[in-house]
């Protein structure tokens, strides 16, 4: 539909009503910017001096927007918090959450950039903090939805670059949160940590990028890259709290370098490193593999789309039958690790220099009687 320059970072796009919103660099700016997704034109941008770059990370903000009730929250690669209008770009509120941390001009700790997205949660907006390396850490902070203003702050360790993600644990609410060596479970109304299943990492080396993602009432599946692999923990409350346990674990399967695993019918699709998989959920045991590359992933009906770091657009039929390519199709050019989005039929990518948007195929509507219609 259409193809433009954008600037740099690894932020996808957030889309409603027509309009998508993401972060991008433009020297030593950091855009929040508002594009039309008919036209790809520029409907609004709000910029702040701020810039991330790395040797290995490359440049600009990493995070995705969050659109809620008209406004986009936004978390920067340097950590600075922001609630815009939606409408045109103004700024609400913002919190600099290093200032908070007491972070200040070190980010070695968290070398490639903050890269969670914000969380709403009931009347709160849910981020990652962290903290210096050698100084006490914040988990998770959350801030009042309109005002910006600080509600709670719970746990005390390093940020990943996973985003917070509500999940329901053995009845119980909860804000899962992927820590730089740790997957912990925090009370939504106060940010209390509930409990917490080592998962080892390192921040600037083995990092932890991906999410956490139940699979049960009491189950949880991880994954992650550097030769971390995949694993099920079940999580259940007890008279003195909550405990954990390892079903299975699997350093040979998911080994999520930089993205998340679907899962479609208990099973999961992700890639191991350049290896496109599907994996049972019971027991991590293989279903079928083959060659792709790094890239991210998105479940369509029964369809993944996969996104390669090449720019390329390929299309998997999610059956844990046999592996079956449906499609490919070059859809950017440059290294690609953003996210996809999908509004409507429309297929929004970017990278650290263009986006595009293309109309995907839809199967069309059968026809039937009035009687069978509703």
């Amino acid at each position: 539909v259409w193809k433009r320059p954008i600037g740099a970072g690894w932020s996808a796009f957030s889309a409603v009503n027509g309009y998508a919103v993401t972060l991008e660099q433009r020297g030593d700016e950091e855009i929040t910017s508002c594009y039309e997704i008919s036209t790809g034109e520029p409907v609004w941008a709000n910029s702040i001096p701020s810039r991330h770059e790395t040797v290995l990370g490359g440049i600009g903000p990493r995070s995705t927007p969050t659109i809620h009730e008209g406004r986009v929250y936004t978390m920067g690669a340097t950590g600075v918090l922001r609630c815009l209008d939606g409408a045109d770009g103004t700024e609400i509120w913002s919190q600099d959450l290093f200032a908070l941390a007491g972070v200040e001009e070190d980010e070695s700790a968290v070398a490639w950039g903050r890269s969670g997205s914000p969380l709403v949660v009931n009347e709160s907006i849910v981020v990652p903090v962290g903290g210096p390396r050698n100084g006490d850490k914040i988990s998770l902070m959350a801030f009042d939805l309109l005002t910006g203003t600080e509600i709670w702050r719970g746990g005390d360790r390093q940020v990943s670059y996973a985003s917070p993600s509500l999940a329901i644990i053995d009845s119980t609410p909860q804000i899962l949160h992927v820590a730089e060596s740790s997957v912990c479970g925090h009370d939504p109304e106060t940010g209390e940590m509930l409990w917490d299943f080592s998962w080892p990492g390192n921040s600037s080396a083995n990092a932890n990028t991906s999410q956490a993602i139940p699979i049960s009432d009491r189950e949880v599946f991880i994954s992650k890259g550097y030769g971390g692999g995949a694993a099920v923990f079940e999580v259940t409350r007890t008279e003195d709290g909550w405990a954990t346990e390892e079903i299975w674990s699997r350093q040979n399967a998911m080994k999520t370098k930089f993205s998340n695993v679907v899962i479609h019918e208990g099973f999961a699709y992700g890639l191991n490193d350049t290896i496109l998989e599907c994996i049972d959920v019971t027991d991590g045991k293989k279903q079928w593999k083959a060659r792709c590359s790094y890239g991210q992933l998105l479940l369509v009906g029964n369809t993944l789309l996969v996104l390669t770091e090449d720019g390329e657009l390929l299309t998997v039929s999610a059956t844990p039958e046999k592996h079956q390519q449906l499609s490919e199709l070059q859809v950017v050019d440059g290294l690609t690790w953003n996210n996809l989005c999908l509004f409507d039929k429309y297929l929004l990518v970017r990278n650290g220099q263009e986006a595009a948007c293309y109309e995907l195929p839809t199967k069309p509507t059968e026809n039937r009687n009035d009687d069978q219609s509703s």
